[in-house]
């Protein structure tokens, strides 16, 4: 994945959070994503679906919040 690549390029300072959009029919396994997230903290990074949206407008990214 190219935004893990991306973190360890530049480092956990100029990336706030990586969000990952789980779609129908996608490879959405925890395998997957354990080894495209290697080396990156859990709470840099997240999946949310399409239900989850417009839930997503109440994190305060800018506040440190994934």
């Amino acid at each position: 994945m190219r935004c893990c690549r991306r973190y360890r390029t530049f480092g956990g300072e100029a990336i706030a959070c990586i969000w990952i959009h789980l779609v129908d029919g996608g490879d959405n396994s925890d395998e997957r994503f354990a080894e495209a997230f290697d080396g990156v903290p859990v709470e840099k990074w997240r999946t949310y679906t399409t239900e989850e949206i417009p839930s997503l407008a109440s994190i305060d990214v800018a506040g440190g919040s994934c």
